[in-house]
């Protein structure tokens, strides 16, 4: 077992929630531990292909609340103000700034329309998720809903042994990974976007 699944496997889920595009989907999850009378508050975006399944493809970005909630800001300002959003936005990096997670607005080589990329990068693995502003919006939705089931969530002791007996959790999240279909041919979105350095 890998550490991405062994850690997974430690922290109870309070929020879950998918989107994609059409080569990678990303999970946003809000989730807790209790260790030592302490409570740890986490939420995560992990992005992995389409069409895979295994942990050691699956890049997973651990945001702060106030990370998370500054993510939902720089979303929604790249879907309403592309042209005042400026170079990017990174959202989160590693202390050794081998992981990371940049917003950048860029437009399609086809129509010159405004669209918004989420770059997620570990190591050598990088993962890039193209979004329309409409999008962006209902993922900076998803991301405040994240904050806000983590905020609303009770994290005393005696809350967290009802979590573990519930059948599907305090949020009836059943844990069961939603199925995605690949389309029929995927493309590298890379290649119909533009970006400003």
């Amino acid at each position: 077992m890998n550490k991405y699944t062994k850690k997974q496997d430690q922290l109870t889920k309070i929020f879950s929630e998918y989107f994609s595009d059409a080569n990678f989907k990303c999970q946003i999850w809000a989730a807790f531990s209790y260790k030592n009378e302490k409570t740890n508050i986490y939420v995560f975006m992990t992005s992995s292909p389409l069409d895979s399944y295994s942990p050691e493809d699956a890049i997973a970005i651990r945001l702060s609340l106030q990370q998370t909630a500054s993510l939902a800001a720089a979303l929604e300002t790249a879907a309403t103000g592309p042209d005042i959003f400026g170079k990017g936005y990174q959202a989160a990096q590693s202390l050794d700034q081998s992981k990371s997670l940049n917003v950048k607005v860029g437009r399609s080589n086809e129509t010159d329309e405004y669209g918004i990329a989420l770059f997620f990068r570990d190591a050598d693995l990088s993962h890039v998720i193209t979004l329309s502003s409409f999008d962006a919006i209902g993922i900076a939705e998803l991301l405040k809903a994240a904050v806000q089931a983590a905020i609303g969530q009770n994290f005393s002791m005696a809350d967290v042994k009802g979590a573990n007996s519930a059948p599907n959790g305090p949020s009836g999240y059943s844990g069961a990974s939603p199925v995605h279909k690949k389309p029929p041919k995927s493309h590298n979105t890379l290649d119909s976007m533009r970006f400003d350095d």
